[in-house]
């Protein structure tokens, strides 16, 4: 079936508010999902993922596992507040723009580390990022392009360098390169055309969010309970 950008965005979000999630997660994830969805990205993977194991995700402190001279390492694996990217990718900024080397964050839980593109992709921040998961490697440039590849990476992590560095981010020759143009011209053929998701994965989302729509009470106001129906 086909769906608008903003009926899977708003199903998703009530299926994970019905999971329990909190609200600002939820719309995250969401958002997250779509962009990638909107794109050619692959969103509807992550969020079968999601959907399938969502007793996995822990809400929990992050802290640094490692720290060399040069690199910093993060393990978020099954953190619910590292879901969607934004913190993830804040988390390792703030790192590599203290120490001035790249931060890395292990997610073994692939293939969630994509859900962080579409926060590379809108940071005003001078910044170059590796996302790999275990079937594809994703470079962000610092002119904002995708290089897509098809190497499958052992281990789900994003790697952040801040700033004009000395490297340079590039990928094979067969890579496929996806600049702004490319990107804005997907959007909009989306946006025309519609969504295509499976009618059970739709019918599962639908059954979930129903969940999160429970009589409100004073008890479930406290859990969130009878919110409006839109997410923004």
């Amino acid at each position: 079936m086909l769906v608008s950008e903003n009926e899977l965005q708003e199903v998703i979000w009530r299926a994970f508010r019905g999971f329990g999630w909190p609200r600002a997660i939820s719309k995250d994830i969401a958002d997250a999902i779509v962009w990638l969805e909107m794109h050619d990205l692959d969103g509807l993977h992550c969020l079968a993922h999601c959907i399938r194991h969502p007793a996995h995700y822990q809400d929990g402190a992050v802290a640094p596992i490692e720290e060399t001279n040069e690199t910093v390492t993060f393990d978020t694996s099954n953190n619910l507040q590292t879901l969607a990217g934004d913190l993830t990718l804040n988390m390792a900024l703030g790192k590599s723009i203290e120490t001035g080397q790249p931060a890395t964050v292990h997610q073994h839980n692939a293939p969630l580390p994509r859900l962080s593109l579409a926060s590379l992709m809108s940071s005003y921040i001078p910044v170059e990022a590796i996302v790999s998961d275990h079937e594809a490697q994703f470079l962000v440039t610092r002119d904002k392009k995708i290089v897509k590849t098809k190497t499958a990476a052992e281990e789900s992590q994003i790697s952040v360098f801040y700033g004009y560095s000395d490297h340079q981010l590039s990928g094979p020759q067969d890579a496929t390169v996806l600049d702004q143009a490319t990107l804005a011209k997907t959007y909009q053929k989306n946006l025309a055309r519609g969504l295509s998701i499976p009618d059970a994965l739709w019918q599962q989302l639908d059954a979930l969010a129903i969940e999160s729509m429970v009589e409100a009470t004073d008890a479930s106001r406290a859990r969130g309970a009878g919110e409006n129906a839109t997410i923004g």
